[in-house]
């Protein structure tokens, strides 16, 4: 899963917190190796590590992610069905006009 870049800049600038383990203090030689170590640390803040956030209570982000994607269909599709009828109405006022 990919994250915006000023997520991880504002991750890493943060540092790490006492329960999260930090990314290794090392010198990298090249950017595959940066890479393989951040991608590390992206599954394991995402998939492993339980947040405290406004949302997240106690979860992974990804089990909050799986948990809300049918509340977030539900939203898209009452959000589909609002912009629809608002779009119809707009035309059908157009055509009395």
């Amino acid at each position: 899963m990919p994250m915006p870049c000023c997520y991880l800049a504002k991750r890493l600038a943060i540092g790490p917190q006492k329960h999260t383990p930090p990314i290794p203090k090392k010198l990298y030689r090249s950017l595959e190796e940066l890479q393989r170590d951040l991608d590390a640390w992206l599954v394991y803040d995402d998939e492993k590590r339980v947040h405290s956030g406004r949302y997240c209570y106690g979860k992974t982000p990804l089990k909050t992610l799986i948990d809300t994607q049918g509340m977030a269909l539900e939203k898209n599709n009452e959000l589909m069905l609002y912009q629809a009828r608002t779009y119809g109405q707009e035309l059908a006022d157009k055509n009395i006009a």
